[in-house]
């Protein structure tokens, strides 16, 4: 088991983000693989990664069925996925605060929201310096 010592607001946001993608929302069901490995407590760095390895994954398998084994990545694609889960963040966060919830629950969403802005604005740095570790393939 492992244990970490955290702010209310960390700890919210890892339970809230496993809650709203397993909602069953279709925008944040692009999601769904990152909640099924959940990395409690992620890096920007770790969760960039996760992302692209995610996504990477998806392309694969949708071509593999199509009986078409090449990946067309495209880093725009991306990025609109995580400009709509931007969104829900952002229309999330307005219901909570209509409701009259504060602190705590709006920090959690706005954890998210930073992880989901980290993310995409990382995510070619990333991959330059992801590239010294896969000398072997290239």
């Amino acid at each position: 088991m492992t244990k970490k010592r955290t702010t209310v607001d960390e700890a919210l946001s890892s339970l809230m983000g496993i809650i709203m993608v397993t909602s069953g929302c279709p925008i944040l069901d692009h999601l769904k693989p990152m909640a099924r490995f959940h990395l409690p407590f992620a890096s920007a760095v770790e969760t960039t990664i996760r992302t692209l390895s995610m996504y990477l994954l998806a392309l694969y398998l949708v071509n593999k069925d199509t009986g078409t084994h090449a990946i067309n990545f495209r880093q725009e694609d991306l990025e609109d996925i995580y400009s709509q889960i931007k969104k829900v963040n952002t229309d999330f966060s307005i219901r909570i605060s209509m409701a009259g919830e504060k602190d705590a629950n709006l920090s959690a969403i706005s954890n998210l929201d930073s992880n989901v802005t980290l993310a995409t604005m990382t995510i070619e740095g990333t991959l330059n310096e992801l590239k010294q570790y896969y000398t072997a393939y290239l």
